[in-house]
């Protein structure tokens, strides 16, 4: 006695594309016989979780890809190297990094804290930013939305393995 069962999902990426297809919910071709997944419906499953998988890599990727994206233009675009401040502004330079518009300057900069922490004399004065991980984490605000409230300060940024 076969019976079947469906996963809640959208089309597939095949379908997706074509106009003219029918939206299937992914999974409602599913087969058991006694309730035990037949073969053919084994494999479909594997192959959901192999496709879910491979889309949590990839969200999980974004935000350091993207802030790799972002050190390698400071390298490229304006030789940085690790502390020097970039101001980062136009198209041709912000395009490269997630999230950020053409009409907003910014300030940016990169650390290598392989050989060790660093001290950052953020100056006073009416700025705002923040420190983020290379995942694109917040660690701490700076300058006016910061613990200084823009009276400035040091910060002391230690790597992991410190």
């Amino acid at each position: 006695m076969a019976s079947s069962a469906a996963i809640v999902g959208g089309p597939s990426a095949a379908t997706a594309h074509d106009a003219t297809a029918k939206a299937v919910p992914q999974g409602a071709d599913l087969e058991f016989d006694l309730g035990i997944p037949t073969p053919d419906t084994v494999e479909k499953l594997y192959d959901t979780m192999d496709f879910q998988r491979a889309v949590q890599g990839y969200l999980w990727a974004v935000p350091i890809v993207g802030m790799e994206g972002a050190r390698r233009m400071l390298v490229d675009n304006a030789e940085a190297r690790s502390g020097d401040l970039v101001l980062v502004a136009g198209y041709r330079d912000v395009s490269v990094m997630l999230g950020s518009n053409v009409t907003t300057p910014y300030v940016f900069a990169w650390f290598d804290l392989t050989e060790g922490p660093i001290v950052i004399d953020y100056p006073e004065g009416a700025t705002a930013g923040s420190l983020i991980d290379w995942w694109d984490r917040p660690l701490i605000d700076v300058g006016v939305s910061g613990p200084d409230g823009g009276k400035g300060a040091k910060f002391v940024v230690v790597g992991s393995g410190a």
